[in-house]
């Protein structure tokens, strides 16, 4: 997901592949291998690992279906299965979401449902940078010695 994040494709799409052949039966593999796919054209595939995890009522499914709608750059239809994963109280949606504002600090601003999946999760909206005033003040200076 990282390489994805970062715009090297090739290169996610290689690291999915090998994650996929390890663990055929993961959710999030199949799901992130299906999105990337899915960018780089190779519709048929992708679809079909999609239309198995849509098949799938299991723990699970829904934080697949984000990271194949993430893998493609699908944000507002990965929210709606972000949703769904916190909806399921998929302990991962609170990693991802700590990931997904570390690569995409605007992203809780950019759609209203990634700042309501973020309040239900009781994480921040804002984070403070290492680099902020904040870190000037003699309390936190001497935390941080």
């Amino acid at each position: 997901m990282s390489q994805a994040v970062r715009g090297l494709r090739k290169e996610a799409l290689t690291a999915a592949e090998k994650a996929y052949s390890l663990a055929p039966w993961s959710t999030t593999t199949r799901g992130l291998l299906g999105g990337l796919l899915k960018c780089a054209g190779e519709a048929n595939r992708a679809n079909e690992l999609r239309d198995e995890l849509l098949s799938e009522d299991q723990y699970g499914a829904a934080m697949g279906l984000l990271l194949f709608h993430l893998g493609c750059s699908e944000m507002g239809e990965a929210a709606d299965w972000a949703g769904r994963a916190v909806e399921q109280r998929d302990t991962r949606m609170i990693l991802f979401m700590g990931l997904a504002r570390a690569s995409w600090p605007n992203i809780l601003r950019s759609d209203g449902r990634w700042s309501a999946i973020a309040h239900t999760l009781g994480i921040p909206s804002v984070v403070l940078d290492d680099r902020s005033d904040a870190n000037s003040s003699p309390a936190v200076r001497n935390r941080m010695d």
